[in-house]
């Protein structure tokens, strides 16, 4: 027994998922709860994929696969785009299979995060035992974050897998070194180091791993330093095209043009308590998107807290000491893709945003899981999980029936089935690939009016040149702290205050009515 008194390993004739197996005999070879969850996994991700509309990230996703070529998205987006270039690769052969619906940009999203499930029970089994793999992929499958980002067409989902794969892979090779789990990792390394800058964090975390590993015990190791250098040093020279010039553009900004990253800001140390709030429950005070989920009970929070207190405290008496290899992996996978980014953050340049650390929730989810499976006392280990799966389940039915996404779906609609041929639309501010201008133009389709993107600083004579003689105006605005400067910048361009004003999730329509008569009451609808 690894620990003792009431936190001691349970036994396996006491709560285990061998016990399901037991009830429905040997005819699966597939354990019993990685089919459930995977079953489970894929209806809570299916569940109205297309229901939302795009917001402008996955907007920027389609216009880097529809308006861009293969050649400008490898050797000249890379020049702006904070992001390395695979990701607009992988879409651009995507989209031109599938095309570029809500359903078929967001499916590549969903089969990666199902795809995650089976491996994270692969690597937690090996790691412990499948009673905490079980438990593990119970929180995964229902995670409200994981939910959110597998029906997104972003490449979050991608990156969690990616980084679940990588990890199985490290540790197969660190029990025994094979050339082929050798190609395998440098091959997914080297995947991760081209999709996302926290790839490149993961990797850190794991070379750190096998470097202190190395130090204290090589000899429990199939993996010597010559090796440790070949494969690094393999996945390192692979990428260098990519990380060389993010260096440079780090070193030498004004060499490129401007960067997309720009609106990143410095983070506040209670960015590190939203961070474990958005890890362990999908929600965050502070950040778009969350806000639309129930915020956590406190039973939910002391929950995750207790567990994650039993975890330390038992770890400061030395209880570990089989353990030690296995949750220092996982530590490290949790710590450095949070801590280093957030460090360099305040003291080199910001890139530090909260959904990045999506790659560290597994690595959360997998020490609450074993902190449960850590406690003899079966009734304890049965609450604690409960409470976490119904703390995890509660605000889902609030995510699939309330609008979290931007509606420019139904702005488009609205201005779409009011306006008259040769009205005037404004959408402010009018970024182009990234913004509210491609948002709009994406589902509204009509080409007898005339539509304008401006900015907020944009002169009062360009207002007043965008609009037509005489037409009514309405105005798209999103993302922008000046909304009512700029509804009373259009109003003295129009010569006529705003008369109705609509208001959809980020997207506010507000309408002059110059034909029609103006009016002085501001009508506001939903």
């Amino acid at each position: 027994m690894l620990l003792g008194g009431p936190f001691s390993l349970p036994s396996m004739d006491i709560w285990s998922p061998d016990s399901l197996s037991d009830l429905v005999g040997d005819r699966f070879s597939v354990p019993l709860e990685l089919l459930i969850a995977v079953l489970v996994g894929s209806i809570l991700r299916l569940y109205r994929l297309g229901e939302q509309s795009f917001w402008i990230d996955e907007v920027f996703m389609i216009t880097m696969a529809t308006d861009r070529t293969l050649w400008e998205l490898v050797f000249e987006v890379p020049q702006f785009e904070p992001h390395p270039p695979l990701y607009n690769v992988f879409m651009w052969v995507w989209v031109s299979l599938t095309g570029t619906s809500e359903v078929a940009m967001r499916s590549t999203s969903v089969l990666f995060s199902i795809a995650t499930i089976p491996v994270a029970y692969l690597l937690v089994q090996k790691l412990f035992d499948r009673s905490t793999a079980a438990v593990t992929i119970a929180f995964l499958t229902v995670s409200p974050l994981e939910i959110w980002y597998a029906q997104e067409a972003r490449m979050y989902a991608l990156l969690v897998f990616l980084t679940v794969l990588s990890v199985y892979a490290l540790v197969q090779l660190t029990d025994g070194f094979s050339r082929s789990w050798a190609i395998g990792y440098v091959t997914v390394g080297v995947v991760l180091g081209y999709l996302h800058v926290y790839g490149l964090f993961i990797l850190l975390a794991q070379a750190l791993y096998l470097g202190v590993r190395l130090l204290t015990s090589p000899s429990d190791l199939d993996v010597t330093w010559r090796r440790a250098i070949e494969l690094y040093g393999s996945i390192g020279v692979l990428t260098s095209p990519w990380t060389g010039l993010l260096l440079h553009r780090v070193i030498a900004p004004e060499q490129y043009p401007a960067d997309a990253a720009a609106w990143l800001q410095s983070p506040e140390p209670s960015a590190l308590v939203e961070t474990f709030r958005l890890l362990s429950f999908g929600v965050t005070a502070t950040t778009r998107p969350y806000n639309v989920l129930t915020q956590p009970s406190d039973l939910f929070l002391f929950a995750v807290a207790f567990c994650l207190a039993v975890l330390v405290g038992l770890s400061t008496m030395g209880e570990f000491a089989a353990e030690t290899d296995q949750l220092s992996l996982v530590v490290l996978w949790l710590v450095v893709p949070i801590g280093v980014p957030f460090a360099l953050s305040v003291a080199v340049r910001p890139m530090f945003e909260l959904r990045y650390t999506i790659v560290a929730a597994p690595a959360f989810l997998i020490l609450i899981a074993r902190s449960i499976q850590l406690m003899e006392s079966r009734h304890l280990r049965y609450a604690l999980t409960a409470i976490i799966l119904v703390g995890m389940l509660v605000p889902l039915p609030g995510y699939y029936t309330e609008p979290h996404k931007d509606q420019w779906d139904d702005a488009a609609t609205y201005v779409e089935e009011n306006a008259a041929p040769g009205d005037t639309i404004l959408v402010v501010p009018g970024w182009t690939w990234t913004g509210p201008s491609d948002a709009f133009r994406y589902y509204f389709d009509r080409e007898d009016v005339d539509t304008f993107p401006l900015y907020s600083f944009s002169p009062q004579a360009e207002y007043q040149n965008a609009i037509s003689p005489g037409s009514d105006v309405y105005l798209v605005l999103s993302y922008t702290n000046e909304r009512e400067d700029v509804i009373d910048r259009v109003a003295n361009a129009t010569e006529t205050p705003a008369s109705e004003r609509h208001e959809f999730v980020n997207v506010v329509v507000v309408e002059y009515q110059r034909q029609s008569g103006n009016s002085s009451d501001l009508k506001t609808g939903g």
